[in-house]
């Protein structure tokens, strides 16, 4: 008997045991990933940058050797050596120049083809006077001067001279004065094995040359960044229960409640990571972090219960924790339709590890029992409130209001990653020393809609580069065509020979002069030179064609861009993401918001204005507080959500206040702060906005608990 008595239900541990075996089966741990890119809403903008790490031509290994001396050269070309031998280098090249290179043959073989002409100079008065001018240099000249008897009078320009960077020795040089190589690497930047195994492999050929030697590839980001996120949000797992640990047994001091609770708490925890890992591929880790705070939410459950005699009377009633469960498990569910991965992952989570939690504290371990201890420490409120609610709420609204008029979003989410200042500093110095160029995509259904596109761009912004320079389209090369057959060529010769003899040239100098113009035939696009030359194209799996293209960083202002033509900066495409699914998320608050409300109204009715104060005061105090720092990101509004799920527990259980109520919640939110408030001390964004919110919020609760009379 005394066995059966401490037993669960069988039905229940039945249950328990079901769904933590179906947990362990549908846990996937390789679905988690510390891509920040996963964890933004999936639309045109973020599309744009998962099709720009697509391209090999931006993911490069600079090397950046100072000086350009003797012994920087030797110094670029040894390293040039040993990086050749890396698993992760794809192509290298130390001579950016080579005229042997594949691509520089290509270029000379089709050299008349992607010629530009002005036709203006065909006349007599101009021929005249070109030929005179090149027969008065030479005459002048004491070396030899080249004489380009193919287009003496320079009708031809070629727009591949046009751009391109700085060079000595053949070496690309950095800010004019220091050698560079770069490197394209094979790997992606999201792949954090490789990008671990390149940052320590080039380090071990770099190191050694001590601030002579800077090396960056964008993968270093992801190769700390992902080793540091990892290390901190373990560190905040430890640390939240280690606090949980202490916190239960020198309070409470019950060790079967510190264990019971524990292993509840870890048994949902890991049902919540199970249910995302199953439904999503690719898991933010910011989910792990974020997810042994939400289960700590559920803990409310257990200390109402536990301080309300729940486990240890005959009549058991849960109305009022399944009221508390209905509310927050109803604004998840809100939550789950945002078009926000890390959200929707979040929400899932809360979903299924509170679903759990409420089982556990409810059903499992109502056979149990639990009874509060003499010897605790008794958590007291310090008054029974003397504010009215109804002037705690006009606060709220005036909090609120002031709010509205002074605050404003910040969608740039690099204050949400990991502050990796030293690499921040490197790659803007690259960035601005290695090129005055900004990179652009262009899309198109075709190849050759893809270079007419090209076409029409150049036509208005000259500084725009692209593979429109080497490779016409159709109907470019037929627009061409037609340019150069209103000129005579053979009368054209005929008359410059005349001309230049006159002058005293040697008779047939010109001869074969414009004779490349005569001949010509349409030439395709070789991928692999537009990729050598810096204008990688590639054909979609969606059917589109995509290149990279270049402009003049003071002249990408002027460019039209639309769905088709994109100026490839990472934040800003990143922060109009984000902007794009604002209005959704404050929709959502707003339904959260709504949903509350109506289910208070129906729930508690005539008591639900002290229930709501716990939802407006918080959020009021929150709300005041972002708009003196001045801006909220969208983790900001993220924990302002959970704040109003989690508050409205309390305003239920408030609702009807017996002496064990406050206990209950003291303890509910300080195991709450334990779970999340201890975000705010994080160095990386995401979890520090989400912190600074939940502390405020908590922080609230306890000023509303001491503030505001019981009843109306």
């Amino acid at each position: 008997m005394r066995l059966r008595s401490i037993l669960p239900n069988r039905l229940h541990l039945f249950i328990y045991l079901a769904v933590m075996l179906s947990a362990g089966l549908l846990f996937s741990p390789s679905h988690f990933s510390t891509d920040m890119l996963s964890i933004f809403p999936q639309n045109s903008y973020t599309a744009k940058l998962e099709d720009a790490s697509k391209l090999q031509s931006l993911n490069r290994l600079i090397i950046i050797s100072k000086g350009s001396d003797g012994a920087s050269k030797e110094r670029i070309e040894k390293i040039a050596d040993k990086l050749q031998n890396l698993d992760a280098v794809d192509e290298l090249s130390v001579k950016v120049d080579s005229i042997h290179s594949p691509a520089a043959k290509y270029l000379r073989e089709h050299y008349a083809e992607r010629l530009d002409i002005n036709s203006s100079r065909v006349d007599a008065h101009y021929i005249q006077k070109r030929l005179l001018s090149l027969y008065e240099e030479m005459q002048r000249s004491f070396l030899f001067s080249g004489l380009n008897t193919t287009d003496p009078l320079a009708l031809f320009s070629d727009p591949m001279q046009r751009g391109g960077i700085q060079t000595k020795n053949g070496i690309a040089l950095f800010e004019g004065e220091n050698y560079m190589l770069s490197a394209m690497l094979r790997i992606s930047v999201a792949d954090v094995e490789g990008a671990q195994k390149l940052y320590d492999d080039v380090h071990a050929v770099v190191d050694s040359y001590g601030s002579d030697v800077t090396a960056f590839a964008p993968h270093f980001f992801t190769a700390e960044n992902s080793a540091r996120i990892k290390s901190e949000v373990n560190l905040i797992i430890t640390a939240t229960m280690v606090l949980l640990l202490l916190f239960y047994a020198f309070s409470l001091r019950d060790f079967k409640v510190l264990l019971l609770t524990s292993l509840a708490l870890g048994s949902s925890l890991f049902v919540g990571l199970a249910a995302v890992t199953f439904f999503f591929k690719e898991v933010s880790i910011f989910t792990l972090a974020f997810g042994s705070g939400i289960a700590m939410m559920a803990v409310d459950y257990f200390f109402h219960y536990y301080f309300h005699g729940y486990y240890t009377r005959k009549e058991k009633s849960r109305k009022k924790v399944f009221y508390a469960f209905l509310t927050t498990v109803s604004g998840f569910g809100i939550l789950y339709f945002a078009d926000f991965p890390l959200i929707r992952q979040l929400a899932l989570f809360g979903m299924a590890s509170l679903a759990f939690s409420y089982f556990q504290f409810s059903f499992l371990f109502a056979s149990w029992q639990f009874e509060p201890k003499e010897k605790r420490i008794r958590l007291r409120a310090l008054t029974k409130g003397f504010v009215n609610a109804k002037i705690v709420l006009a606060i709220s609204l005036v909090l609120l209001g002031f709010s509205l008029g002074n605050l404003h979003f910040s969608g740039d989410l690099r204050q949400l990653d990991y502050q990796n200042d030293k690499l921040l500093a490197l790659q803007e110095k690259i960035k601005s020393g290695a090129s005055e160029e900004r990179a652009v995509l262009v899309y198109a259904n075709s190849l050759d809609a893809l270079l007419s596109k090209m076409e029409a761009v150049q036509k208005e912004e000259p500084s725009f580069r692209s593979l429109a320079q080497v490779n016409r389209s159709q109907k470019g090369f037929t627009a061409y065509l037609k340019k150069l057959e209103e000129i005579d060529f053979q009368a054209l010769r005929d008359e410059i020979e005349r001309a230049a003899t006159k002058i005293g040239f040697r008779p047939g100098i010109f001869g074969r002069a414009y004779s490349f113009a005569e001949e010509l035939h349409y030439a395709k696009p070789d991928l692999n030179v537009a990729k050598a030359l810096g204008f990688e194209t590639l054909h979609l799996e969606d059917g589109r064609w995509m290149s990279l293209a270049f402009v003049n960083a003071s002249q990408s202002g002027r460019l039209r861009y639309d769905n088709d033509l994109v100026l490839l900066e990472a934040s800003t495409l990143l922060q109009k993401g984000v902007e794009e699914v604002l209005e959704q998320l404050l929709l959502i608050a707003v339904m959260t918001f709504g949903l509350i409300t109506l289910l208070l109204v129906v729930l508690l009715k005539k008591r639900v204005l002290v229930a709501m104060n716990y939802v407006l005061f918080p959020l009021g105090i929150i709300a005041a507080a972002l708009a003196l720092i001045g801006s909220f990101s969208v983790m900001h509004l993220f924990a302002l959500i959970i704040v109003m799920v989690a508050a409205i527990d309390y305003g239920i259980y408030m609702s009807d206040v017996q002496d064990e109520t406050d206990e209950a919640i003291y303890y509910a939110m300080l195991t709450t702060f334990a779970g999340f408030g201890i975000f705010v001390f994080s160095h990386i964004g995401a979890l520090h906005h989400i912190g600074l919110v939940i502390a405020l919020g908590i922080a609230s609760t306890f000023i509303l608990q001491t503030l505001q009379k019981r009843t109306l």
